[in-house]
Formats: structure tokens, C-alpha cells, sequence
């Protein structure tokens, strides 16, 4: 790693303030999946049981909904760009919407809800090539979420819930087309979503991490992420704690 010669103890300290900010009372929540799974659907329906339950306030972080790197994104899917640019772009969106919207909300004891979180980034990064060490190193300095929710479904029953519900077209992106070629757009998805699968299930064992079968109705998907949540968190004001950075358990057995 290379140091600034000015580089002191005290600055070290500023350099790493995303993770080192004192005194927050809110609650970040991580929510992941492959494509299709209903991750957006969950979302609405949790934010609006926080809002209507505790009165507090409730952010959802979109992966890439950074004014900032918008437009920087667009061009680099039309370019094809590569996997680390892609991961950079995308983790400089998590982290602008995570300086500017979620810490102050954090500070205030609301609610931030991550709509896909740096282990989207780790792995679809990881399927597309990149070395998984450098990603978790990269990655590091955002803060640690308090609860990961990973919603697991097959990616066949994805595929068919895309087809049934969506009337959007799966995506060059969705579908993994820059790393495979198969005869249609439906093989390369089910392909794609199957190595990110993979990849996602390795980090069962990371700090906050739980898996839930999203293989069930919305309403009953609904009451297992509330019972989670329950079980794992406390959504009160209480003492203001100090955010750790993320820690990635990866298993690759």
C-alpha cells in the first residue's frame, strides 16, 4: 500500500472516518439476491412496516442511484467496460449515497436499507474474473451493515418470475452477456445467475449474514424478514455506537 510521507497517526484516523464516525443511533440493513428474486418488493414492504411500526425515518440505497456516477455508469455499460472499473463505479455510488443521505440519517436513529450491497459487487466481480482478495480489500473501507439479508432462489424460478410478473426485458447485464455467449438471452441469465448464486452463498459465514428462501409468497417471504429482523436487531434509539468497516467471511468449499 503505498503512504503519503505526511501521512500521520491523526490523519490515518480522518482517512477512515466512514467507518470511524461516533454516535450513531440508526440501523443499516443490507438486503441481497440475484436478479429476480423480489428484492425490490421486500424493500417497499419493509420500509413501510419501520415507518408505520416505530416512526422513524427510513433511506433506501440503490446500487447504482448516485446522481454523481449516473451518468459514468450508462457509458461504461455502453463501452463494455471492465470488471475492477465496473466495481469501482459501482461502490463510489454506494459510497456518495452513504456520505451525503445515509450517515446523516444514521446519526438521527433512522433506518437505511441497502438495496444490494458490496456483495453484489464481490459477486458478480468474482463470476466476471476479479480476484476475490482484492475486492474484500477494496471494498473495506464501507461500514459494516447490522443485518445481511440474502433472499436464495433458483435461478430457473427467477427466471420464470421475470417472465410471469416483468414486462422488462432481461438485461445484457442481468444475463451476464460479457462473459458468456450461449444461443439466447434466457440461457446466458440462467448461467450468469447460477455463478453469482454460487459466489453469494459463500459468504453464509460473514458477520450478519442469513439466508432466506425466497421460494415462498410475498406476504409470508415479508413475515420471515420482519422475524429477522426481530430476532437480530433492536430498531429503538438507544447509546450511540461507533460503525465498524465490513467484514467478508468467504468460503469457498
Amino acid at each position: 500500500m503505498i503512504k503519503s510521507i505526511n501521512e500521520t497517526p491523526e490523519n490515518q484516523l480522518n482517512n477512515k472516518y466512514l467507518i470511524n464516525r461516533p454516535n450513531i443511533f440508526g440501523r443499516l440493513i443490507a438486503v441481497e439476491g440475484n436478479d429476480g428474486v423480489g428484492k425490490t418488493t421486500q424493500i417497499e414492504h419493509l420500509s413501510k412496516s419501520i415507518k408505520e411500526r416505530l416512526g422513524v425515518e427510513v433511506f433506501v440505497l440503490k446500487f447504482n442511484a448516485s446522481q454523481i456516477t449516473h451518468e459514468a455508469i450508462s457509458k461504461g455499460k455502453a463501452s463494455n467496460y471492465g470488471v475492477y472499473t465496473n466495481t469501482l463505479i459501482h461502490a463510489a455510488s454506494l459510497t456518495d449515497q452513504i456520505e451525503r443521505i445515509a450517515y446523516p440519517i444514521l446519526e438521527r436513529g433512522g433506518v437505511v436499507i441497502a438495496d444490494r450491497y458490496i456483495y453484489s459487487l464481490i459477486a458478480r466481480g468474482v463470476v466476471r474474473g476479479a480476484n476475490i482478495k482484492i475486492l474484500t480489500e477494496m471494498l473495506s473501507f464501507l461500514p459494516q451493515p447490522e443485518l445481511i439479508l440474502y433472499f436464495d432462489l433458483d435461478p430457473s424460478k427467477a427466471l420464470e418470475r421475470r417472465q410471469n410478473r416483468d414486462a422488462r426485458e432481461i438485461t445484457y447485464w442481468e444475463a451476464g452477456c460479457d462473459c458468456f455467449s450461449y444461443r439466447s438471452i434466457e440461457e446466458n441469465f440462467l448461467e450468469f445467475q447460477s455463478q453469482v448464486r454460487k459466489q453469494f452463498l459463500n459468504f453464509k459465514n460473514s458477520p450478519g449474514f442469513h439466508i432466506l428462501n425466497a421460494d415462498q409468497s410475498i406476504q409470508d417471504l415479508h413475515y420471515c424478514v420482519l422475524n429477522k429482523i426481530n430476532n437480530s436487531i433492536k430498531l429503538q434509539h438507544g447509546q450511540g455506537y461507533r460503525m465498524q468497516e465490513v467484514k467478508v467471511k468467504y468460503d469457498n468449499k
